[in-house]
């Protein structure tokens, strides 16, 4: 008889959330991806260990076994390199190849490893059963891996999971074979079932978990959300078990919501599996894995570094110091990006400023602070180490408190300020334009302990001034940084077009103010560019010099010696050296500059612009190809086209290295032949063409070609 330990289970789309479980969870050596669909999922219920006897099998369960997702722009780097999360879809892949009418899904396989170290005792099959079918971008389906038992005794069974823009997972299971115990479907601490009940009534289907992680809020209560709420599951759930330890009744609440348990039962780390059964009258039991993330942070650490990272000097506040702190009111914010746009936010904390001050620490000129944050850390750091970085939390004194910041409050006014904001994109040009020629005020960086936030364009109403704090803002019990938005170094009636969104959305339970950090002119170089040349007659080809600690570079254009400049591309990648411009002036000359990067967002960092060098399209070098004698008095001429030309234009010549005057002007790009009449028999001739281009009623010229000698004719 075969024993499934696996229920149904919801599979659903990760949150972005479940970033960086795996490593924690699991201890898997792989760096947790930055972009990921979330946290692959090895199982089985009752947990890791497993009683079975001989002869039986069982079923463990992988989680997804089969993604369907966007086959993607194959660019390596992506999505980093093509714009972050406005490329990556969780669920569905790189988006930023996707043609009209869609783009191809493409079936991702996960790749499974699993052992038994004692196969006399337990056998591991090596295929896989998918169960299910992925025929839609982003459909999933989990896959099972079947145990068998031959004999009594005791072994390990290892199993790992791997996929495709997935954080891998690894699991160990004990496996206890004829040794007595109860099976996982009926532990010994589980009561049996309601005698009552009829045994051959069929049961109804229970909820399921929405998601594989949950986040324990400021309170320790952990909310697991639900697919498919029933109200009349919830009145008669008789038991809830995590791990299998029965949770008290006024432990646990159910309701639309979710599944909220207020126990210590999650205890194991910051970031730990647990699995989660809930029994209810004439359903079957609610079975399913979720690790729990508990980012507490009760105090705030604010260290200063010097450039090797060696500690100097260190401060602890704990919540209490840090609202003794503050002594101020409400403080108002504002965020932007291309996901929502604005959000605003009411905080209380301690300014920056003021928190460096009590901490004597001095941050200055050349300065960098970055976040400590146990969420969306660098994937070169420990997710539970104490020294995690963000990776998007990262600001030189210049771009924090040497670059003035504000909150723009007549957002909320309604008007034509409104009816703008809702006829743009989310954080288009006309967006930025509308709000930056608004009222401002400036603001200064803030650690709030209490915060509430609003997305504008789910609400353009409400100025946040009479929203009460809400508790399950504050759920991972950390602290939100909030700075403000800057005005565009170009132009200051908009506002920049740096997104601060990302800095503020996740909490830190520290900082660090790094000596030193600032990359300048002699880190990250003046830029210099190698050439400008003409690369056909609409397209000029630059490269320039590599700068070893950039991220990419800047080009910029100018259509004057003193005209002024504008930024027409950014490179991405430090070994990426030439850029073709084109779509330009055939003969015009243009200016052009470079400047290294690097970094983003508000973490970003330029070095020196390099002089500039100048370059005209030009009509590619003329190829005249055979020519010859067709009689004593003429002479045949062929070519080859040249692009982007409107004619030709025919030079002859007695003399190879003497004067050549034009015979002949061909008057359409297309004709690649002439004939050449009025020679004298016993003359040689030399011809030379170039190509021409009418632009704006002057003919731009191309290169002469070769010449090609025409001998004498015969008498």
């Amino acid at each position: 008889m075969i024993r499934k330990i696996w229920k149904k289970l919801a599979m659903g789309i990760l949150a972005m959330a479940a970033m960086g479980s795996a490593s924690a969870v699991y201890g898997a050596a792989t760096p947790v991806l930055e972009y990921s669909h979330g946290t692959m999922a090895v199982g089985a219920e009752g947990g890791s260990t497993i009683s079975m006897n001989p002869g039986e099998t069982v079923e463990l369960r992988v989680k997804p076994y089969v993604h369907m997702q966007y086959k993607g722009c194959q660019i390596s780097g992506c999505p980093e390199k093509c714009g972050g999360y406005d490329c990556f879809e969780i669920g569905k892949g790189c988006k930023c190849n996707l043609k009209e009418g869609g783009d191809p899904g493409e079936i991702q396989t996960a790749e499974v490893q699993a052992k038994s170290k004692d196969e006399t005792v337990v056998a591991v099959a090596q295929e896989v059963q998918a169960q299910g079918e992925a025929s839609a971008v982003g459909d999933q389906a989990p896959g099972t891996l079947t145990l068998t038992a031959h004999k009594s005794g005791e072994t390990q069974v290892i199993v790992t999971a791997s996929m495709k823009d997935w954080n891998p997972a690894a699991r160990t299971f004990t496996v206890k074979v004829g040794q007595g115990g109860d099976s996982p479907d009926t532990p010994s601490d589980i009561p049996p079932q309601d005698s009552t009940q009829n045994p051959s009534e069929k049961l109804s289907a229970p909820p399921s978990l929405k998601d594989t992680k949950a986040v324990m809020n400021g309170s320790g209560k952990v909310t697991f959300a639900l697919n498919n709420y029933d109200a009349g599951w919830a009145q008669s759930i008789s038991a809830v078990r995590v791990d299998q330890v029965k949770i008290e009744d006024k432990d646990y609440s159910v309701d639309e919501n979710g599944l909220t348990v207020s126990t210590s039962v999650f205890a194991k780390g910051k970031r730990a599996d647990y699995h989660i059964t809930v029994e209810s009258a004439g359903y079957e039991n609610m079975d399913g894995d979720a690790a729990v993330h508990n980012y507490g942070a009760e105090k705030f650490y604010v260290r200063l570094l010097d450039k090797d990272g060696r500690v100097k000097s260190a401060k602890t506040y704990t919540l209490e110091e840090m609202i003794q702190m503050s002594g101020q009111g409400n403080a108002y914010y504002q965020t932007v990006c291309g996901m929502r746009g604005i959000t605003s936010y009411k905080a209380r904390g301690i300014y920056l400023e003021e928190l460096l001050k009590q901490a004597g620490i001095t941050f200055g000129p050349g300065m960098t602070l970055k976040l400590r944050t146990n969420d969306m850390a660098e994937s070169k750091n420990d997710p539970e180490n104490e020294d995690a970085y963000y990776s998007r939390g990262k600001f030189t004194y210049e771009n924090l408190l040497g670059t003035p910041r504000y909150r723009f409050p007549d957002i909320y006014g309604g008007g034509e300020l409104k009816e703008r904001l809702l006829k743009a994109d989310k954080f288009d040009a006309a967006m930025r334009t509308a709000v930056g020629g608004s009222r401002k005020e400036e603001v200064k960086p803030i650690l709030a302990y209490a915060y509430t936030e609003n997305v504008w364009l789910d609400d353009p109403d409400n100025d946040m001034a009479a929203r009460p704090y809400d508790s399950s803002a504050a759920k991972e019990r950390a602290f939100k940084f909030l700075f403000g938005i800057a005005m565009d170094e170009k132009n200051t009636g908009m506002i920049s077009n740096t997104v601060t969104t990302w800095s503020a959305a996740y909490d830190v339970f520290g900082m660090d103010i790094v000596e030193s950090m600032k990359l300048d002119d002699s880190q990250l170089g003046t830029g210099e560019l190698k050439s400008a040349a003409s690369a056909d007659y609409q397209s000029i080809r630059l490269t320039w010099e590599k700068s070893d600690k950039a991220d990419g570079y800047y080009l910029y254009r100018a259509a004057g010696k003193n005209k002024a400049y504008t930024q027409i591309q950014t490179v991405r990648g430090k070994n990426t050296l030439s850029y073709t411009d084109r779509g330009l002036a055939t003969g015009k000359t243009y200016y052009y500059k470079v400047q290294a990067f690097s970094g983003t967002g508000a973490s970003l960092l330029r070095g020196g612009i390099s002089p500039a060098k100048s370059a005209a399209p030009a009509l590619n070098k003329a190829v005249l190809g055979k020519t010859k004698r067709t009689s004593a008095k003429k002479a045949s001429l062929q070519w080859k086209k040249t692009a982007g030309a409107s004619g030709c234009l025919v030079y002859r010549s007695t003399s190879k290295k003497g004067t050549y005057r034009l015979v002949k002007t061909i008057k359409s790009g297309k004709k690649l032949t002439y004939t050449d009449t009025g020679l004298k028999k016993n003359r040689s001739y030399y011809y030379k063409i170039k190509a021409y281009r009418t632009v704006n009623g002057k003919r731009k010229t191309g290169a002469f070609s070769a010449a090609k000698q025409v001998k004498a004719g015969k008498r």
